[in-house]
């Protein structure tokens, strides 16, 4: 068959037109490609994996670009916004805050929100932790001295949020503690602190989620402190919340691209295959970032680490008001110096004329105006603080004995009656009001508080009008702290015995005579126990009479500390003793007297290279409302102790 002629034509110009189809294609202009910087904070490889259906899906949603995502580190990311070589960054709120001051980064297109145990999270925080095992770690207050790892200082969940979370305790970091700076990952701490590198690390909340899901680190060897109780947030938290990162767009990107690709992450399916490849909810109108831009500023990190600069005129402008007002209460307060300066010099010339005279006095003396006027008006003394008197003359040996200074008394006068021992207070306060009524000599004794300890003084004041007519006072101040320790001491030899230091025979019968009394008066119960040392006269004849005291001192120390507050006990003679026991029945006083036997068996008395054993036999009487003398109660006691010694010795037998 022959070929029609124009045959080889048509396939000739259908090469041409396939060739030209195909330069056309090669020849053509590639789509335009947007980077989207987003930060690592885990892993680059993993995070370029988990972002990068973003990419696809913002393909999709934009015809005619192409996105690529590039995950940096913190350095890296700066560098690239420095020069200027990605469209879009992805990245915690902190470092949006400085990129913007920094680089210009305009304001957020979406706010990224997280998706977590069903749960839609616009927000994140820190978490601050150490090994379960650290036992010395329990609060935030614990980490100040200790070592902490975190993965840089500019990260804001890595390290910022626990610095001003630690900030509001008072421990200011890097000062109070040694940190660690692991570098991106933030896996890096957590190893650090489970290695010992560190006491405690700082973490992005989720890290420590991801990193027990993927099946890398088993919570339970954690301990999370501070622990906030959050019930809509599902992972582990130690501070505050901040809102979730920001989606920024550089300056210098397209408009019409910025808003299409805004449109895009807001139309963005929620729970779709796509966002829960990723782990997000979705993307989310941009949230206010002030509360971030604060914490930077309390912390003084960049880019608030430097004070601006101030000129005068601003200062002016800003405080005119307040300086105005500061230099006219600086004059008046210039004009009172003054007035205060002259008042003084007055003052000390009127002293002029006491200090001579009463310098060589051995007792304390004083002149003291209780009118509160004097030479000033009564209205300025009330304006130095509302007091009534002031001291217008004392000697050193007044201020001596009080123990403080001339210049306090004159500033205060109510100082003497702060020194008053607050027993002795209400007496004082007696006396003063009734010789200030009536006008009378004021004579007082009691004990003044010196240095930590107390002294017994004597006032003798006597009042008198001045010419001027004020009401003054002058008197006299007598130290009697060795009369009165001269008195106790006396007392102390009247009443107690010298050898076991309790109530000797006399001064406890006179008690029981006291007790008897009350208690035939008002009813109450009340005991008295006799006892005596079994076999005492073997252990001087045995050891000698030193060792006996021994005994003695130590039985009294051991019956002194079995004691009530309210209950005494005596010596009545020998290795005799008496207890009495006020406001205790019958029955009481017998268990009182086991124990109290029991402890004297226990005792650990040496002599002579050996232990001596001790014994006591004890004898409990009631006080009855008809006993008429102290004798009959001790009787009773007696014969008890006396059936307690012939039925064998150490025990304790209840007079019937």
């Amino acid at each position: 068959m022959t070929p029609h002629p124009l045959a080889g034509w048509r396939v000739t110009l259908g090469l041409l037109l396939t060739l030209f189809a195909a330069i056309s294609t090669a020849w053509a202009e590639p789509e335009p490609t947007a980077r989207i910087a987003v930060l690592a904070y885990r892993p680059k490889l993993e995070t370029q994996r988990r972002w990068q259906p973003l990419a696809v899906y913002l393909e999709q949603s934009v015809p005619g670009w192409r996105f690529e995502i590039n995950a940096l580190s913190l350095p890296e990311l700066e560098e690239a916004i420095a020069r200027r070589q990605v469209d879009f960054v992805f990245t915690n709120p902190g470092h949006y805050v400085l990129m913007t001051y920094r680089n210009g980064l305009s304001s957020p297109l979406a706010t990224m929100v997280e998706r977590a145990d069903g749960r839609n999270l616009a927000a994140f925080g820190g978490v601050i932790f150490t090994q379960i095992s650290r036992k010395d770690i329990a609060t935030l207050a614990d980490l100040k001295g200790k070592t902490l790892a975190a993965a840089a200082k500019n990260s804001l969940g890595g390290y910022q949020i626990q610095a001003h979370e630690l900030a509001h305790l008072g421990i200011t970091l890097p000062a109070d503690a040694d940190l660690i700076e692991t570098g991106m990952p933030q896996d890096r701490v957590i190893e650090a602190v489970l290695s010992g590198r560190a006491d405690v690390g700082f973490v992005r909340t989720g890290v420590i989620e991801d990193l027990a899901r993927e099946g890398r680190l088993d919570p339970a060897r954690l301990k999370i402190l501070n622990r906030q109780k959050l019930a809509d947030f599902p992972f582990v938290v130690s501070t505050h919340l901040y809102p979730e990162w920001p989606f920024a767009v550089m300056p210098s990107i397209d408009e019409e691209l910025a808003r299409r690709t805004a449109a895009a992450l807001l139309a963005m399916p929620h729970d779709s295959a796509m966002t829960t490849s990723i782990g997000i909810h979705g993307f989310t109108v941009p949230s206010d970032y002030r509360s971030v831009e604060t914490l930077l500023r309390e912390l003084r990190v960049p880019p608030f680490d430097k004070m601006p600069s101030f000129t005068r005129q601003d200062v002016w402008t800003r405080y005119r008001l307040e300086i105005a007002g500061s230099l006219l209460a600086g004059g008046l307060i210039t004009i009172l110096a003054a007035f205060l300066i002259v008042a003084n010099r007055r003052l000390s010339q009127a002293r002029s004329i006491y200090r001579d005279v009463m310098a060589a006095q051995p007792t304390g003396v004083y002149r003291l105006n209780v009118s509160g006027r004097g030479r000033w008006p009564r209205l300025f003394w009330r304006a130095r603080g509302g007091r009534r008197y002031r001291f217008e003359a004392i000697n050193d040996r007044f201020c001596e004995i009080l123990g403080v200074s001339r210049e306090q008394l004159y500033t205060d006068a109510g100082l003497f009656r702060k020194r008053v021992h607050p027993e002795d207070l209400a007496e004082f306060s007696r006396h003063n009001r009734e010789a200030r009524e009536n006008r009378t000599a004021f004579n007082w004794e009691g004990r003044l508080l010196h240095e930590g300890h107390s002294r017994w003084v004597h006032l003798e004041s006597l009042p008198r009008r001045a010419d001027n007519g004020d009401l003054v006072w002058t008197g006299v101040l007598y130290d009697i702290s060795e009369r009165k320790a001269v008195e106790a001491e006396l007392q102390r030899l009247a009443t107690t015995d010298s050898l076991t230091g309790l109530a000797n025979r006399h001064h406890f019968l006179a008690q029981t005579s006291l007790e008897m009394a009350r208690v035939k008066r008002f009813g109450d119960p009340a005991a008295l126990l006799m006892l005596d040392l079994d076999h005492f006269k073997l252990v001087n004849d045995t050891y000698g009479h030193a060792t006996g005291d021994t005994v003695l001192k130590a039985f009294a120390a051991t019956l002194r500390g079995s004691l009530r507050q309210i209950d005494l006990a005596g010596r009545l003679g020998g290795e005799e003793f008496g207890v009495l026991l006020p406001g205790t029945s019958t029955e009481s006083a017998r268990q009182f007297a086991e124990r109290l036997r029991e402890n004297v068996a226990a005792m650990d008395v040496q002599g002579w290279g050996k232990t001596i054993p001790v014994k006591v036999s004890i004898g409990v009487a009631r006080i009855a409302a008809d006993d008429a003398t102290p004798d009959n109660v001790l009787a009773r006691a007696d014969s008890a102790l006396y059936r307690a010694k012939s039925l064998g010795r150490n025990r304790v037998e209840v007079a019937t």
